[in-house]
């Protein structure tokens, strides 16, 4: 076999797989939503499972950067195959795409403000959430699981929410939050979310790269809430022989699993 015709077969081995990837299905919804803050109209897609029935309970999966993640969220929380579909409930994705607005939706300087005004993207996410949930009569934060992931700075901004507003979401997945991000500001929200402690529950699932050089972060905060968030649910784990960009499929795939 010359060498030619080797790297013939192995490039046929490597496409091979995609053969079978199943296409990716246009959006069932498309929202165009006024950011004040930013001054323009947000790009919100949604994508229904394939058996739609609202009458049951249902996931409803926010995904912040939802232009590079919501195609894995759309894969693992709703694929076709059983043998890939890992939560309980049939789920709908909502990709909220921060495509030009991200570092400012995003600024968790933000919260910092002395006046006690809320997060402007936290405005906008409650209006989404509004927006969605009437699309769609009979589902509501009574009969779905209201689920936000987020990747980096969206699951930093994930994070805060979880600190300022527990109750808006029933599970919280943080894939690698960057919590360095204005000196560590998240961990000053902490404790002072600690001091004002409700028992209001939640799931928290929060991963980590094992190549991250800022990951020891990660599993400080990981240590805080299972001492001191009794009331949440936390699934912590490690993604192994990744870094913080390469990640993100295996820890969503993971974060299906775990939402079983």
């Amino acid at each position: 076999m010359n060498k030619l015709t080797l790297f013939l077969l192995f490039a046929f081995l490597l496409l091979l797989p995609s053969c079978f990837l199943e296409p990716q299905k246009p959006a069932t919804k498309e929202f165009a939503i006024q950011t004040n803050f930013l001054g323009h109209k947000h790009e919100v897609s949604v994508f229904e499972p394939d058996q739609m029935d609202t009458t049951g309970k249902i996931n409803m999966i926010f995904v912040i950067d939802g232009q590079w993640h919501a195609d894995h969220a759309i894969r693992y929380f709703n694929a076709q195959s059983p043998s890939r579909h890992h939560s309980n409930f049939p789920s709908i994705i909502v990709s909220m795409n921060t495509e030009n607005i991200r570092n400012e939706a995003l600024d968790i300087s933000l919260w910092q403000n002395e006046n006690g005004a809320i997060h402007p993207y936290l405005m906008y996410l409650k209006k989404l959430i509004r927006e969605v949930e009437a699309s769609y009569p009979g589902v509501n934060h009574e009969n779905s699981n209201r689920v936000l992931l987020g990747h980096s700075l969206g699951g930093l901004f994930a994070l805060s929410v979880y600190l300022k507003e527990t109750a808006l979401f029933d599970s919280y997945i943080l894939l690698s939050p960057s919590l360095w991000v204005e000196q560590g500001y998240v961990f000053e929200m902490e404790q002072q979310r600690r001091e004002h402690l409700e028992d209001t529950p939640a799931r928290v699932i929060m991963t980590v790269a094992s190549l991250e050089p800022t990951g020891s972060l990660v599993f400080e905060l990981a240590k805080i809430l299972e001492n001191h968030h009794p009331q949440i649910s936390l699934a912590f784990r490690e993604i192994k022989n990744e870094n913080h960009s390469s990640s993100v499929k295996k820890a969503i795939k993971l974060a299906a699993e775990l939402m079983e």
